[in-house]
C-alpha cells in the first residue's frame, strides 16, 4: 500500500494473495499481504479499506487511528486490528515505521477489532515479521503464517486498550461510500462489508438517510464533480471518469437532473 502520508520504504513488501479456498481450509491462519509503511509526522494517510483483516504494529510512532469516522489515540508500540471492510486512516503525530499484515482464518475472525498497548512478545513477533518481509526465504509464506498465528494468540489473551467495533450497518455503509465515492462497490459487497443482508441494508440505509445506497453514492459523485468543475479545468468527460461514471452522457444527464443545468453551465456560473 502506498497512500498520502504512508510510503513503503526500501521496497520492503511481500504480497501473496490467496484465493477463496486458501486460508479458509480448516480455518487455518494465512497472511494475504505484508508490508512496512513509513508514517510521516503530521500527515494523514488516505482513508482506505482491505478485503481481509489487517493487524498493524506502529513501532515508535504515535498518532490517531480513525476507523469508521471515530478517532482513537495510540502510542508507541501499539497494535490495532481492523476487520474486513473497515474504512480507516492514520493521522501521525510522531513519524515512524508501521508493520502491517493482512490475515485470514478462523482465529482472526474470532477477535473483535481493537487497539492494544505494546508488549514485549508482540514487539518480538513483529520484528520477526519485518525480517521475513525483507528476506528471501523460500519458506517466507509459511513463516509469516506461523508468526501471524502467534500474534493472534497474544491478542486473544491480552485485554485490548480500546474497542474499535463496527458502526451500525447504515453508518458503516455510508463511511465506505464516503471513503471513495467513485469506486464501484456492488450492493452485495457493501452488505457483506457491513455484516447484513442486502434487503436489510437497503431498509436501514434508507431509514437513516432517506436515500437508497446507490442514490447516496450518485449524490456523492455529483458533489465530487461540482468540486472538480469549480476548481479545475478538466474536461467534462475526464471529470465523469474521475467521479466513477463510465458514460459521460449519463453523467451529464444525471448532473442536469440534480442541478437544473448541464456541467458546462454550472462551471460558468459557479463562484471561484
Amino acid at each position: 500500500m502506498t497512500s498520502s502520508g504512508m510510503d513503503a520504504p526500501d521496497g520492503a513488501a511481500w504480497t501473496k494473495w490467496r484465493g477463496g479456498s486458501g486460508a479458509s481450509d480448516a480455518g487455518k491462519t494465512a497472511v494475504a499481504f505484508a508490508f512496512v509503511a513509513r508514517a510521516a509526522q503530521g500527515v494523514r494517510c488516505d482513508e482506505h479499506i482491505h478485503p481481509c483483516a489487517e493487524i498493524v504494529h506502529v513501532g515508535r510512532s504515535a498518532g490517531i487511528l480513525i476507523q469508521d469516522g471515530v478517532s482513537h489515540t495510540y502510542a508507541a508500540g501499539a497494535v490495532f486490528l481492523y476487520q474486513p471492510g473497515a474504512p480507516h486512516a492514520i493521522q501521525s503525530t510522531r513519524g515512524g515505521d508501521h508493520v502491517c499484515i493482512g490475515v485470514a482464518g478462523a482465529a482472526v475472525s474470532a477477535l473483535r477489532p481493537g487497539l492494544w498497548s505494546g508488549c514485549s512478545s508482540l514487539d518480538r513477533a513483529f520484528a520477526s515479521v519485518r525480517a521475513a518481509i525483507g528476506g528471501t526465504s523460500v519458506h517466507r509464506q509459511r513463516r509469516l503464517d506461523h508468526l501471524a498465528d502467534l500474534i493472534l494468540c497474544d491478542l486473544g489473551e491480552l485485554p485490548p486498550l480500546a474497542s474499535i467495533d463496527r458502526l451500525p450497518p447504515a453508518r458503516r455503509a455510508r463511511a465506505i461510500i464516503d471513503a471513495d465515492p467513485a469506486r464501484a462497490v456492488p450492493l452485495q459487497d457493501l452488505a457483506a462489508m457491513t455484516g447484513v443482508s442486502v434487503d436489510h441494508l437497503r431498509h436501514v440505509f434508507k431509514d437513516a438517510y432517506q436515500l437508497a445506497p446507490h442514490a447516496y453514492r450518485l449524490r456523492r459523485r455529483l458533489e465530487m464533480a461540482c468540486d472538480l468543475l469549480r476548481a479545475t479545468g478538466l474536461g467534462v468527460a475526464e471529470i465523469a471518469e474521475r467521479c466513477g461514471f463510465s458514460d459521460a452522457f449519463y453523467f451529464s444527464r444525471a448532473f442536469t437532473r440534480a442541478y437544473a443545468m448541464p456541467p458546462s453551465a454550472y462551471r460558468s456560473s459557479a463562484p471561484r
